[in-house]
């Protein structure tokens, strides 16, 4: 069965107007797969196992947040022993998106050689390290110590600390070598006003989602909150603070592709230290739901996904996804702020700083660059 919608490679577009030493003008577009032309009249429970064969990058989030919209909308609620579960596997996806991006994407991006193997020891043990949580610690501290070596580079606060920059000029490993010769290439690349999600606004975010996914079908290319774009990600869980007014608060701050990889590297020493000391997952996973429809958000490695569903007669009538990539990639959102303003003297420079902004905002999909001249 396939339509209009049916899901097909995806991409953010992105157009600059450039006058030969500065981006004057930007506009950002992205178009992500949706799967809805698949799944109407089908019943909610097959989206499951169709969603994570349809998306490659973040699977695991995508048949989490399907099972989940499932029980959420059969039994009015979500079952604590299984919402712990789900977020666990979450947890794992997250950690292997980072590994991935900077022992892969990165370490490419900066020729390096890939350092593949804490990935391919994840893959192989995945199932292992989900049910048995003496694998799963003893993985980490391996993994841990390849990447940061005995000592830890320490926490992010409001700049990146010295304890980092400390580490990263004496630390003789492959994660250190990386960070050392990307800093000079990343630093204010992007740079722009940081506007994060606020963390445990999750029921807040969904509420004004699923109001808006009933009454808007662009909804879910366009998401915004009375307006506002959220930078979704790592540097948004590192910033975004507790409350509404903390995010607030850092909302003057500006960003840049440096700081949000550093942000990666330190979730993911985090993430690494949680599992070697057998601590539980914590990432957001709820839901709302009223007669007809409902929708769920989870927390995942490129920030904040949502699935909204409407049933008819027990069979799905519409099914959409919300992204992160559709917020940091919004027509408004980060990229584009990272865009505008942003100085180079030639065009292949021009070229190699947009891609540097866009793979450190990691969207889900491809992207296309065309410059104009002012």
């Amino acid at each position: 069965m396939a339509g209009a919608d049916a899901p097909v490679e995806g991409q953010v577009r992105i157009q600059v107007v450039w006058d030969g030493a500065r981006v004057g003008a930007a506009r950002v577009n992205s178009r992500r797969p949706q799967p809805q032309s698949l799944l109407r009249g089908r019943e909610l429970v097959d989206a499951s196992v169709i969603l994570p064969r349809l998306y490659s990058i973040c699977g695991e989030a995508q048949g989490v947040a399907a099972m989940a919209l499932e029980a959420l909308t059969r039994s009015g609620e979500l079952d604590p022993a299984a919402t712990q579960a789900w977020r666990e596997r979450l947890r794992l996806e997250t950690v292997r998106e980072h590994l991935w991006r900077l022992g892969l994407d990165w370490a490419q991006a900066a020729g390096f050689e890939p350092w593949p193997e804490p990935v391919k020891s994840l893959l192989s043990a995945r199932e292992d390290l989900l049910e048995d949580r003496d694998v799963a610690a003893g993985w980490a501290q391996q993994t841990r110590e390849v990447l940061f070596g005995a000592a830890r580079p320490g926490r992010i606060d409001a700049s990146v600390p010295e304890s980092l920059q400390a580490w990263i000029k004496r630390a003789d490993t492959p994660l250190a070598g990386l960070l050392r010769t990307l800093a000079g290439r990343l630093e204010g690349v992007g740079r722009a006003r940081f506007s994060p999600l606020p963390s445990g606004c999750t029921e807040w975010l969904l509420a004004d989602a699923a109001r808006r996914l009933r009454s808007d079908p662009d909804y879910h290319w366009r998401p915004d909150v009375a307006g506002q774009v959220f930078e979704m990600g790592p540097v948004a869980r590192c910033f975004g603070g507790a409350r509404v007014d903390d995010a607030r608060r850092v909302a003057g701050r500006t960003m840049d592709a440096w700081t949000r990889v550093v942000a990666r590297v330190f979730e993911l020493e985090r993430l690494l230290d949680a599992l070697e000391n057998h601590s539980p997952a914590t990432g957001e996973l709820t839901g709302c739901r009223d007669e007809d429809t409902a929708v769920v958000g989870v927390e995942m490695a490129r920030g904040m996904l949502m699935h909204w569903v409407r049933l008819e007669a027990g069979r799905i009538a519409e099914y959409r996804i919300v992204a992160p990539t559709e917020w940091n990639f919004h027509p408004q959102g980060a990229c584009r702020g990272g865009l505008l303003g942003m100085e180079v003297g030639g065009e292949q420079e021009l070229e190699e700083r947009v891609r540097l902004h866009v793979m450190a905002l990691d969207p889900c999909v491809r992207h296309e660059l065309e410059v104009s001249r002012a």
